[in-house]
């Protein structure tokens, strides 16, 4: 439903507000009337009251539509209970009060069902005009609204002329109405114009104009408002509208509507359309505020769409915008604005400029139009005076805003001006000196902005380069600016400082081990929860990367930032600044600058590394973002090794503390992750681990932040020396391993669990980043050391059985199926010469957890071992594991079928329980029976049939249930029976939805596929075979995922590309067994002609009457053109039979040379791939756009 339109607007009721007492005692129910057998409709009928309608259709409209007043395919579909005001008043409360979600569902369908009615059109005005519920009058507006936007071009004549006599009833009797309704009501009024103007309503905006006004528009003054005399009991909707027009015709978004057209027409009138909204400018502010707000949006909207026909009048819009938008509100304005809208008190300050913002308004985005206009010359004088009216008179009211009231509901829009004005690229407007004028405003306009004001800057900065008058300034004044603005960045982004943080006596200093310097100072005590701000983090973020644009872009110096900061840091420290948030946020701004390109930014790495430790006052987050600051220079340390040992030393103690450990294991990770860095850090490993050892080992080994230090460790060892590795490698690791054993059996703790993924973690994090050095195993004599002599070897040895027992007890684990996964993949890629020795064990575990619990991950674990040259043991081990898991597949995705329909049948047995149990007994079918006369026919003829049968076709349902008892199908007897009855008696034997579990699909298929084509000699035969059959009997279920209709088709065609020959093994042996794999497949389609004709006809029915994307089509495609070079004459016999069948295309009305066309180029198996697909994409296109 369109209901949820209403949250866009502010002041609404809400649906809380739904009274249960208006509504009587005894519920309507909502019922599913799938079954419903009633035909008769006693309609409600309402007749709209036209006598004052002044919209006529014009007697020459032709209109081009032949439909009746409604196309929607729901429309026949009959309503129960029958809707009427009481009706639609029980479906919304019990959408929105009952606590039966059965119920609330049914009313919701009951109620989007009602809004696809033709009787909904003569509703929505009783909805609004007879009802006081503000519920049935916003669900009215909304659906008038729906229906007219998404029914209007299928309407004929009448009905558009009944349709827009109702609105102009329902807009002369607006009064009374929400404020919330009249918006919708408007929206709805802007659609039927845009339709309708000016071809058919050709006066529209005049009469709507009328509608507000007790003159002539033609008579209405600027000069002496006091002649003006309007209607304000209408004013409100007339101004809605126009405020919301020019905004939809900018859109654009409504199909069959001639926007040329009607820009043309208001180009003939535009100027009347100003003075009207100037005109309302005019009434006195105090009772009519509302009015002249809503004036203004307009005037902006319609600046913004179109211009006056000259200068003259807009130079009157400014004029008159500025001397009303700068009233001072007296002291005693406390009046209702009454003005029918049903929201009367004005949510406004009694004193002051209440204006100003609408002022601003009217100027933001009004100096961008003057660009599109073709004769903007004759403008440039209007916006000259709009520009220096700013200038002189938005300083005052923006200081006003920020300083002394913090409005930012003011002081954005003022701010915005500016963004706008310095944004245009108008040479002729805006001079150079104007440029900076307005970027000398902004100065100072930044200097007092808050956070969320000069945020509006963001997207300047961002393109700031495609600004060719910003970028034509001079160089100081724009590093004058951009230093202005990084400065007001530093004191917008600080951590609050709502209290005075008291330090921290020397002893309970979490970092007092530390030796280093860099702790130095009072560290104060902080509350961590409170100092995090989602919207400070934010803003840091977003103005860091548009500074950092501005430098990668050479705008200014590319040092300009940094040097910046750091003189600032240096003149705080000096001066001895109290506030630790202020030396956090120069840190942090510091920390955004350096990454990325460091061209000229080393040299200020050693200014920072010495004055850090000379901050006076400390905090943890100011100390986590130092740290976080020292990771980026490990470019730097790398050929410092005096400032590298210092900085790591400095890391290390930070590590025991639980606020700091995240930030300083990531900074030791960059640091470490450099070659020459973990080269110098080498032979001090032993004294790194001597210091780290109690915190990897104590309560921080849970910590996720801890693999970081396992990982910044390992860097440093993987360069190692091959003979130099065992010591250090064991002593590293070996801890590691009781931890994750003492894990087993399973513990339910969710700490321990995670201690766990901690620790599997660290173990793959090993065969991630040490590689094994195939050249290491030749001694010095040349000659050739064991693998098993390895130092990993031992750890292998050890771990790979422990992984066995975790997929044993956490078989249904997917976080840890996945980590063991990513070691065992990682064993396979990086240190195959080991893993040999280990690969029949893997695959055993791999195996057995797949077939207790199936996870696609797992399939990953096995395609992982596949590679050319495997023992002759290993092979035999593979082919079993094949053959188990695919068994295993295949059951997997029958029993998810069979769970599916155990549900179905739960759930209509439920629903039917009545009209079933009678004449179905035995039966667990669901059946959807839409006929009623042949609902004893079919009862008779279903019995022990585990169908789902969908009986839509009266004829063909005699047929399908006396041929088909006891078939095991899923039959849509919409289709001629001609052409399913030669697959569907078979089709029963191979029901299979590879849908249902895609990710496994995907791995399997990708398993087999690399099986086949890189040792085909470990698989059976006959399960590329069986695998191809079900796939070809399920292909026309495989459009519900795309991924898995592409892995699908993939694997078929490669299956059926073994009969051109050119897939070819290496291995003898495997090109034996590729033979018998490829006789299997002619066999197949050759010894049983049925499979080859149900591959085409799926492929050719998924092409003609399934429509999807142009890469699910391009996949059946490949199938095609793969069966026309594997098996030509089988293609062309079942092709021609299926594509001259009258029955199969029966209603697409195909051009018998389109359909002759396709059928001789998918014959054609010389055809490249870009042709065959460009011929069956064609083909696909003319099909589904007949329908």
């Amino acid at each position: 439903m369109n209901t949820n339109a209403m949250d866009q607007y502010e002041n609404c009721p809400s649906y809380g507000s739904f009274d249960v007492k208006t509504f009587s005692d005894s519920p309507i129910p909502f019922t599913n009337n799938n079954n419903n057998n009633n035909n008769n409709n006693n309609n409600n009928n309402n007749n709209n009251n036209n006598n004052n309608s002044f919209c006529v259709m014009p007697s020459n409209y032709n209109n081009n539509n032949n439909n009746n007043n409604n196309s929607n395919k729901n429309n026949n579909e009959k309503l129960e209970p029958e809707p009427t005001l009481d009706v639609l008043t029980h479906a919304l409360h019990t959408l929105y009060k009952s606590n039966d979600s059965h119920q609330r569902k049914l009313a919701e369908k009951w109620l989007i069902l009602f809004q696809k009615q033709p009787i909904a059109w003569e509703f929505c005005p009783r909805l609004l005009l007879e009802t006081n519920i503000f519920e049935l009058q916003y669900f009215g507006a909304s659906t008038l609204e729906s229906k007219l936007k998404n029914e209007w071009n299928e309407c004929n004549v009448e009905m558009k002329s009944k349709i827009l006599n109702t609105i102009v009833s329902i807009i002369q009797n607006s009064t009374k109405l929400p404020i919330c309704c009249v918006t919708r009501i408007s929206v709805t009024l802007t659609i039927a114009v845009m339709y309708t103007f000016p071809e058919i309503w050709k006066n529209a905006i005049f009469d709507i104009i009328h509608l507000s006004i007790k003159q002539d528009i033609n008579t209405l003054s600027l000069h002496d408002p006091s002649q003006n005399h309007f209607n304000t009991d209408r004013l409100l909707m007339v101004l809605e509208f126009l405020s919301i027009l020019p905004d939809e015709l900018k859109k654009q978004d409504l199909a069959l509507c001639k926007y040329s057209e009607i820009q043309k027409e208001l180009k003939l009138i535009i100027d009347k359309i100003y003075k009207f909204l100037l005109s309302v400018l005019f009434l006195p502010i105090n009772e009519n505020f509302e009015f002249i707000k809503i004036g203004y949006k307009a005037l902006s909207a319609w600046l913004k769409y179109m211009l006056p026909s000259n200068g003259t009048m807009l130079q009157s819009c400014f004029e008159i915008s500025f001397t009303v938008g700068q009233q001072k509100v007296s002291n005693n304005n406390n009046n209702n604005n009454n003005n029918g809208n049903g929201n009367g008190n004005c949510n406004r300050n009694s004193i002051g400029y209440p204006l100003i913002d609408s002022l601003a308004l009217v100027l933001e985005g009004s100096s961008l139009s003057i660009e599109g206009q073709s004769n903007g010359s004759c403008y440039i004088e209007a916006f000259r005076y709009a520009i220096e009216q700013s200038l002189a008179i938005f300083p005052t009211f923006y200081n006003e805003a920020t300083v002394m009231n913090q409005d930012d509901s003011k002081a954005k829009p003022i701010f915005n001006v500016f963004v706008q004005f310095i944004s245009s690229n108008n040479s002729q407007l805006f001079t150079t000196d104007l440029i900076h004028r307005c970027l000398n405003l902004l100065i100072s306009f930044i200097e007092i902005g808050s956070r969320e004001t000069i945020s509006l800057l963001f997207y300047l900065i961002d393109d700031f380069k495609t600004h060719t008058m910003l970028v034509q300034q001079d160089q100081n004044i724009l590093k004058f600016f951009f230093l202005k603005l990084l400065n007001r960045f530093l004191e917008v982004s600080m951590y609050p400082n709502e209290k005075d943080y008291c330090p921290i006596e020397n002893g309970t200093n979490p970092l007092s081990t530390s030796q280093s310097a860099q702790f130095n100072g009072v560290l104060c005590e902080t509350n961590i929860e409170t100092l995090l701000d989602d919207d400070i983090e934010q803003f840091r973020s977003c103005s860091s990367d548009c500074l950092m644009n501005i430098q990668e872009n050479d705008i200014i110096p590319k040092s300009t930032f940094l040097k910046f900061l750091i003189e600032k840091l240096n003149a705080f420290i000096n001066e001895k600044c109290p506030h630790w948030e202020q030396y956090e946020s120069i840190l942090y701004y510091i920390y955004a600058f350096s990454g990325g390109s460091q061209d000229g930014q080393l040299e200020y790495v050693p200014i920072l590394l010495n004055i850090i430790p000379l901050i006076p006052i400390k905090s943890i987050p100011l100390i986590r973002t130092s740290i976080k600051l020292i990771g980026r220079y490990s470019s730097f340390l790398k050929t410092n090794t005096d400032y590298l040992a210092k900085v790591v030393s400095d890391l290390l103690p930070a590590l025991s503390h639980v606020e700091l450990i995240g930030s300083a294991a990531s900074s030791l990770l960059s640091i470490c992750v450099s070659d020459k860095c973990s080269a110098m850090l080498w032979p001090h490993f032993n004294q790194i681990l001597d210091q780290i050892e109690p915190i990897l080992l104590g309560p921080q080994k849970s910590n996720p932040s801890i693999v970081l230090v396992y990982k910044s460790l390992l860097h440093i060892l993987h360069k190692v020396p091959i003979n130099d590795l065992s010591a250090p490698f064991t002593r590293l690791i070996s801890p590691v391993i009781p931890n994750i054993t003492d894990h087993i059996p399973r513990l339910k703790s969710k700490d321990h669990y995670n201690q766990l993924l901690v620790q599997l973690s660290i173990l793959y994090s090993v065969n991630e980043i040490i590689e094994y050095d195939e050249f290491a195993t030749i001694g010095a004599n040349g000659e050739f050391i064991s693998p098993s002599k390895h130092p990993l070897y031992p750890f292998f040895q050890t771990t790979i059985p422990i992984q066995g027992q975790l997929l044993k007890h956490y078989k249904s684990e997917f976080e840890i199926i996945d980590y063991i996964t990513t070691f065992y993949r990682y064993m396979m890629l990086y240190f195959r010469e080991i893993a040999n020795d280990f690969v029949d064990e893997i695959l055993q575990q791999a195996t057995q957890s797949f077939n207790q619990y199936p996870i696609a991950s797992l399939l990953q674990i096995i395609s992982s071992i596949i590679i050319p040259k495997l023992q002759p043991l290993t092979i035999t081990n593979i082919k079993n594991s094949i053959s188990l898991i695919s068994n295993t597949f295949i059951n997997t995705l029958k029993s998810v079928i069979l769970a599916t329909n155990n549900n179905n049948n739960n759930n209509n047995n439920n629903n039917n329980n009545n009209n079933n149990n009678n004449n179905n007994n035995n039966n667990n079918n669901n059946n959807n029976n839409n006929n009623n006369n042949n609902n004893n026919n079919n009862s008779n003829n279903n019995s022990n049939n585990d169908n789902n049968n969908d009986n839509n076709n009266k004829n063909n349902n005699k047929n399908s249930n006396n041929n088909n008892n006891n078939d095991d199908n899923n039959n849509n007897n919409n289709n001629n029976t001609t052409n399913n009855n030669n697959n569907n008696n078979n089709k029963s034997n191979f029901i299979l939805d590879f849908t249902i579990t895609p990710d496994i699909t995907k791995d399997y298929l990708i398993l087999i596929t690399k099986i086949l084509k890189t040792s085909p000699q470990c698989i059976e035969p006959n399960i590329i075979s069986t695998i191809c059959i079900y796939i070809i009997y399920n292909l026309t279920d495989l459009t519900k995922d795309k991924p898995t209709t592409g892995n699908c088709c993939l694997f078929l065609t490669n299956c059926l590309s073994l009969n051109n020959g050119k897939l070819q093994i290496s291995d003898p042996n495997g090109n034996k067994v590729l033979e018998q794999i490829k006789n299997e497949m002619n066999a197949l389609f050759e010894s049983d002609p049925k499979h080859s004709y149900v591959l085409v006809y799926n492929i050719l029915m998924n092409i003609c009457w399934t429509p999807t994307s142009i890469q699910v089509t391009q996949h059946f495609s490949d199938v095609l053109l793969s069966f026309a070079i594997g098996y030509p004459n089988l293609l062309k016999l079942h092709a021609t039979n299926i594509l001259n069948d009258p029955n199969f295309l029966k209603d697409k009305q195909i051009n018998p040379h389109d359909k002759q066309s396709f059928l001789s180029n998918i014959l054609k198996s010389n055809s490249t791939q870009v042709d065959y697909r460009s011929s069956v994409r064609t083909f696909s296109f003319i099909c589904n756009d007949k329908e």
